[in-house]
């Protein structure tokens, strides 16, 4: 009782508003018709980097077509190769416009290309090929990138390939989605093998549960020669310095991949350690454990199924037979709500062309140290498809490349159910047209996904300027609606949530926001929530509001809301702090609308 009586003391901080469901509109999923994006100069747009702010904007970080575009004049004064932009989603279920003009927004060391008159040579630093994850305040990280230099003389003449030398780059940045402004942290650290100076390409950045930054993986050099690195270093936000975790003698090989490495926070408190997941191109989880200057690694030994006998088949040769795949953390589930896996379980969607990978679902479950048997794709194959942790705890597979069967899926959704032994099942809607290779795909706190770019036939510098919105099936479903919560939630406490009366709240569930790249989201994730159902009902008039029985809200339902405790996950290892979408679900697990939270640390902590 005095918990209850602390609780309903907080709803004068809760402002009451009424949402009114919505309506049923059909029953099957459905692709919004194509939104097109340009420049104000007309110019195609083509983002490679997606990631979804705490203010429900999307950050873009677009691409230039160096290869589609061999007619661009690159000295041209003011040109800008690269830049970032800003875009709010259209409003659910209201057709959405045929074009969105991108406001460039300039990144601060690439605002143009620097041309060296003597030698001829063009330079410029991007975001594109980075990684970035959200941190703990909501601002949106980005480590790795590319450094370029370009013969001029040579990109005149028609030469591209020959014209080009691409390094990882050193430089971090910071975005602050709130102000909309750019800041420039101090370099990486972690040199690869050749190179005498950090750079990074392709490094994945993962959110730690005590708030700083990891990056792992990714290359030094990129053309005309490449060559890996493995080092791991970290970001402290607190200190604004970086430290090498594991250097390249310490670092087992494995965790390179063609594209980035898959690294997840693990779910379990091991007190002062951080534990990391990690998953390359080989397709051999990796644990890294961390606690000051110790660090342990945990190789497996465990390849995919499929993945070992690729690897030795192709010897000495080197090949990644999990590149191209994607892949996401399952939902992470209550003691006692399981669903027949350990939390911490990874699932991977396709893999490299013409190995078994590629026509088949994975999931490596830590709590047995195995990979469960593999679950066909139906008879279709996916390289570089997205994977999005749904709301309702499904995962939705969209987008890829299939390049050899006869009937190919690609266009269709595909729901993959945790809960029901990984059942598979289709959508019905056909997208119309191959997004593979560098897609953006993202969760929208309405509950639908935007897909957009990538290419249509597997060849690098032809993507889409382009995308669409997808509905879910559950998008037209009647659906709970949450009246109010604070936009703030402590670990391991609870908050008081409001819905309109008789609302079946069956579950909650904090889904992180999305930051993808490469056919992989370095910051989604699912985590459920403990649910108390109050038997509380609050009647607001126009005297304010009062606690009433059931009785009073006969004739006046619209009027009266029910109350229930939501507790907010107990450990940071579980929910590293930050920002996330909140959803409650019905009996039918139809999700609602979400609302934006903040997931706070314990100030003891």
């Amino acid at each position: 009782m005095n918990r209850i009586n602390s609780l309903l003391a907080l709803t004068c901080l809760l402002p009451l508003q009424h949402v009114h469901g919505q309506g049923t509109i059909s029953g099957f999923d459905h692709f919004s018709p194509l939104v097109e994006w340009q420049e104000s100069s007309g110019r195609e747009v083509t983002p490679l980097h997606a990631s979804l702010l705490p203010t429900g904007d999307i950050l873009f970080v677009s691409y230039f077509k160096f290869f589609a575009d061999p007619e661009l004049d690159l000295t041209e004064p003011g040109f800008i190769p690269e830049f970032a932009f800003v875009m709010t989603p259209s409003v659910a279920y209201a057709p959405p416009p045929a074009t969105v003009t991108v406001q460039p927004e300039l990144i601060p060391f690439s605002l143009s290309l620097d041309i060296d008159e003597q030698t001829n040579t063009a330079y410029y630093k991007s975001l594109v090929c980075s990684g970035h994850s959200l941190m703990e305040d909501g601002s949106l990280f980005f480590g790795s990138g590319t450094d370029v230099e370009i013969d001029l003389d040579l990109y005149n003449s028609g030469q591209l390939t020959e014209s080009l030398v691409v390094d990882g780059l050193t430089e971090s940045l910071t975005y602050n989605s709130f102000g909309q402004s750019w800041i420039q942290n101090p370099d990486t650290i972690g040199s690869g093998p050749l190179l005498e100076r950090p750079g990074r390409w392709y490094g994945t950045v993962t959110r730690l549960a005590d708030s700083r930054m990891l990056l792992t993986g990714g290359y030094e050099k990129v053309v005309p020669d490449n060559s890996y690195n493995n080092t791991v270093e970290i970001f402290d936000p607190t200190t604004n310095a970086w430290s090498i975790v594991s250097d390249l003698n310490d670092t087992p090989l494995g965790i390179e991949n063609p594209d980035y490495p898959h690294v997840f926070q693990y779910p379990w408190d091991y007190g002062s350690y951080d534990l990391v997941l990690m998953i390359g191109g080989s397709g051999e989880p990796k644990f890294l454990m961390m606690d000051g200057a110790n660090k342990f690694w945990y190789e497996t030994g465990k390849y995919r199924p499929g993945a070992q006998e690729f690897i030795d088949a192709k010897a000495p040769a080197k090949v990644f037979p999990n590149h191209g795949s994607s892949s996401a953390m399952l939902p992470l589930r209550l003691p006692g709500e399981g669903w027949g896996y350990t939390n911490g379980s990874v699932m991977n969607v396709g893999g490299a062309h013409f190995t078994p990978m590629e026509g088949n679902i994975d999931v490596f479950d830590p709590g047995l140290n195995e990979w469960l048997p593999s679950i066909s794709l139906g008879g279709g194959l996916r390289h570089h498809a997205s994977t999005v942790i749904l709301p309702d705890g499904r995962i939705l597979i969209l987008g890829g490349h299939d390049d050899v069967s006869a009937v190919k899926e690609t266009e269709l959704a595909q729901y993959v159910d945790p809960k029901n032994n990984f059942a598979v099942t289709q959508g019905l809607a056909t997208m119309g047209e191959t997004r593979g290779y560098h897609t953006v795909t993202v969760l929208l706190p309405d509950g639908r996904i935007l897909i957009g770019s990538g290419n249509p036939g597997g060849k690098e510098g032809f993507e889409l300027p382009n995308f669409r919105y997808y509905y879910p099936d559950y998008m037209f479903e009647p659906r709970p609606q949450i009246v109010s919560i604070k936009e703030t939630m402590e670990m391991a406490k609870y908050s008081l949530l409001f819905v309109p009366h008789l609302t079946n709240v069956d579950e909650a569930v904090l889904m992180g926001l999305g930051s993808m790249t490469h056919s992989f989201d370095m910051s989604q994730r699912s985590v459920q929530l403990a649910v108390t159902d109050m038997e509380i009902i609050i009647q607001l008039t126009a005297q304010g509001w009062a606690t009433v029985g059931p009785e009073q809200c006969v004739n006046q339902p619209e009027s009266c809301f029910d109350l229930h405790a939501i507790q907010a996950p107990e450990s940071e290892e579980m929910a590293p702090p930050g920002y996330y979408m909140l959803f409650i679900l019905d009996e039918n697990r139809v999700p609602s609308p979400a609302k934006m939270m903040k997931l706070e640390r314990s100030p003891s902590a």
